[in-house]
């Protein structure tokens, strides 16, 4: 079981990664879309928390639920279109 979550990692975060770069950088996807995850990333740099890191697994989840659900609301609310463009064009590099 422990193999097939380490392929999982190892195959599907490189995608995911150029999925969400590859949004980010479209002009079809709008800023609306693309705020939040920014939102998220300057709050992962900010020294202030809403739940400290001292708070050690706790503290650090905030982080991470945060930008997840910035990446999450980025896929659902670009259009369709342009994912399936984008993953597409991923998973035809991958194959060579």
């Amino acid at each position: 079981m422990r193999g097939n979550w380490l392929f999982f990692l190892n195959y599907f975060t490189p995608t995911y990664l150029r999925l969400y770069w590859g949004l980010l950088r479209d002009g079809r996807v709008g800023l609306w879309s693309k705020l939040p995850v920014g939102l998220a990333l300057a709050y992962l740099i900010l020294p202030t928390d809403l739940i400290p890191d001292f708070f050690l697994a706790i503290g650090f989840a905030d982080d991470a639920l945060i930008l997840v659900l910035s990446l999450l609301n980025l896929l659902r609310t670009s259009p369709p279109e342009v994912v399936e463009e984008h993953l597409r064009h991923i998973t035809t590099r991958k194959k060579h």
